[in-house]
């Protein structure tokens, strides 16, 4: 495919974009291929009729909407993980914790308390701070 074709492949999708309908080109289209086709259309656009400083402003800005909007995205998606983990991890709270005891057995207790460490979640059984792997079990109170 020639750089020309591509200028016109991402034009078509643009423009498919905008008439409503999503193209699957249009989406996956990150900053780099962005500022390429941008670059491209630069090199081959006819110099009789260059690209003018407001359409190229244009671009620039809807560029920055999408990264921006991806950000976005991103951010929701962690805080949504995030709250699954709170919410799994509470329910442990209350419930009998059958954990390994080091010496090859089992010892059991009531969780009291769930919170995140530097190495991830952590439950607390009385005096104890268990990491998930230690947990053998989870039953009832």
């Amino acid at each position: 495919m020639m750089v020309g074709d591509t200028v016109s492949a991402a034009a078509a999708a643009s423009s498919t974009t905008t008439n409503g309908s999503t193209s699957a080109k249009a989406l996956n289209l990150d900053t780099s291929g962005f500022l390429q086709l941008l670059i491209a259309q630069l090199q081959y656009q006819d110099p009789l009729e260059p690209m003018t400083s407001e359409a190229m402003l244009t671009q620039l800005s809807q560029l920055t909407t999408v990264t921006e909007l991806n950000e976005l995205n991103n951010n929701f998606v962690r805080m949504a993980d995030g709250g699954m983990n709170v919410a799994n991890m509470s329910s442990l709270l209350g419930k009998t914790i059958h954990y390994s005891d080091g010496a090859g057995g089992t010892t059991s207790g009531i969780a009291t308390q769930v919170r995140q460490g530097t190495d991830g979640w952590e439950v607390c059984v009385g005096d104890v701070v268990l990491a998930l792997g230690d947990i053998v079990a989870v039953g009832t109170s």
